[in-house]
């Protein structure tokens, strides 16, 4: 490639990566985000994750939401623009030193565009989701242990370390992927496969100091919580909580098979299929190692999607980043086909096939998945036609109406003022800026805590003990507008929850204020 031919792709890149990045920052948080971006919002104010505003998962995300609302304050952007100028250039960093080390050149060109494209158009619940963000991470454990076996000095067993366990704290059922790459490295090892002087004794002894640099980690954060009785608080809500309690829309194995099946049919199937033509190009290849390591990572996604047992599309997060890598050494071959004057036509027709399909199918991706962007931008509708094609999480309320209640949450209370929205959508404290009065932030905590669950008793004496000594301001009921009946406020006769004990004290000590939509908004008598 000449310099001219460089500078050309290197400015079609540029201008790919801020088209991209207009439609994606315009691309509304999925219902989950929001939550983490309240609970960031939350922590980059000062609280303390789990005391102050509490969630089922484990840390790492709400970390990353604390830093894009520092950074960018309190927008249903600020994620995304997060996300596209730190977390996906990382991404894109960690793939491309893969592809180049281990696939080809051209390969390590082609992943990133590739992947920024694949990224961006995977919709607003995948992009940004856990699992595709703990992807890289991922990845990049499995680079730092084949530059290890390679003869890297011991700073890249320190990298898998972190890396591992960043995802862990992002995702803990990522936890897998440790054993599964000292067991390929050892495997690896007795074969005499690349490295002929590693021994299985130095395999041991690597995967020995990851278990204990990763541990290390997890403890000097347990100990940093442990003053704040956080420690206490995360074990009780992201460990036990989804152990005992956390499972009432668990689906059977064969129902997660059906829907991510379901969902890779009908949107992945291009991907599917080159991924696997170019996984098989790389093996035969001789690029071994690196195949085998990407389809540990797609074991440990089906692992942790299985336990889950949910069946959500974007539980598939790091089958993306992998796909994107096979993809990319699909078309580098392809396009080496084309190079090659010795290549018969035939093979040249599949070619320019191949690489016509990942162009089109791309733009196609592109114009399916940000069409609402690109007539945003065009001037064909406004903002609040766009985000009132988005949910809002709760039902009856699209993200137009969340912003719109938002808006009207602000005006109407002061500052320093605690609004309790009794559904899924924190949008509204978000936006607002506006303190939710519990410390339960997620949906699961608030409305699945059922008998016989422990705890249960006790978070509704923290729900009474909160509302008898510094009550809400306001309090945000939403009807079903199918049913109008309350939504997440159990039946009559059903187990107390912290949220049936919520309407408990509406009817008693609030009054009704405004009705805007599906939501009534009540307003503490005095």
């Amino acid at each position: 490639m000449n310099a001219r031919t460089k500078t050309l792709v290197f400015l079609a890149w540029g201008i790919l990566t801020v088209a991209l990045g207009l439609l994606f920052i315009r691309l509304p948080a999925s219902p989950d985000q929001l939550i983490f971006d309240y609970i960031g919002w939350v922590v980059s104010q000062g609280g303390v994750p789990y005391l102050d505003a509490a969630d089922s998962n484990w840390p790492g995300k709400m970390f990353l939401h604390a830093c894009s609302t520092a950074l960018f304050g309190n927008h249903l952007w600020s994620f995304r623009l997060f996300d596209y100028v730190v977390l996906l250039p990382f991404a894109c960093l960690v793939l491309n030193r893969f592809a180049s080390r281990y696939l080809d050149p051209f390969s390590a060109i082609i992943v990133v565009p590739l992947y920024q494209v694949m990224y961006v158009t995977s919709g607003s619940w995948f992009a940004g989701q856990r699992d595709v963000v703990a992807a890289p991470f991922l990845i990049l454990g499995a680079l730092c242990i084949a530059r290890r076996r390679e003869g890297g000095s011991a700073k890249w067993i320190a990298a898998e370390s972190a890396a591992l366990a960043f995802a862990v704290l992002i995702r803990p059922t990522y936890l897998l992927m440790a054993p599964l790459l000292f067991l390929w490295d050892l495997l690896a090892t007795n074969a005499k496969e690349g490295t002929s002087d590693r021994k299985s004794s130095s395999v041991f002894r690597d995967h020995a100091l990851v278990a204990l640099w990763m541990l290390g980690l997890f403890l000097s954060l347990a100990l940093l919580a442990y003053p704040s009785g956080a420690l206490a608080e995360w074990f009780d809500i992201a460990v036990r909580f989804n152990l005992e309690a956390y499972g009432e829309d668990a689906r059977t194995l064969s129902e997660v098979t059906a829907r991510i099946g379901s969902y890779i049919l009908s949107s992945w199937h291009w991907y599917s299929v080159f991924a696997v033509l170019g996984f098989y190009l790389a093996y035969m290849a001789g690029k071994r190692a690196a195949a085998t390591q990407l389809i540990l990572v797609l074991i440990a996604a089906l692992v942790s999607l299985y336990v889950q047992r949910k069946g959500f599309e974007y539980h598939l997060g790091p089958f993306l980043p992998v796909y994107a890598l096979f993809i990319a050494y699909l078309a580098s071959r392809a396009l080496q086909s084309l190079y090659e004057r010795s290549t018969p036509f035939p093979i040249r027709a599949i070619a320019t096939l191949v690489l016509l399909i990942i162009l089109g199918g791309t733009a196609k991706k592109t114009r399916e998945a940000l069409g609402l962007q690109l007539a945003w931008y065009r001037g064909t509708i406004d903002t609040h036609q766009m985000l009132d094609r988005y949910s809002s999480g709760q039902t009856g309320l699209t993200l137009a109406d969340a912003v719109d209640l938002a808006d009207y949450v602000k005006e109407e209370t002061a500052v320093g003022d605690r609004v309790l929205p009794l559904g899924f959508t924190f949008a509204v404290n978000y936006l607002s800026q506006r303190r939710f009065p519990l410390r339960f932030s997620s949906v699961a905590l608030l409305y699945f805590s059922t008998e016989p669950y422990a705890l249960t008793e006790e978070w509704n004496a923290e729900v009474q003990e909160i509302f008898e000594s510094n009550p809400p301001e306001m309090i945000i009921l939403f009807r079903d507008p199918s049913t109008k009946r309350y939504t997440w406020i159990p039946a009559f006769g059903s187990a107390r929850t912290p949220a049936s004990l919520v309407k408990e004290y509406v009817d008693r000590a609030y009054r009704l204020e405004s009705t805007r939509g599906n939501a009534e908004c009540y307003r503490r008598a005095r």
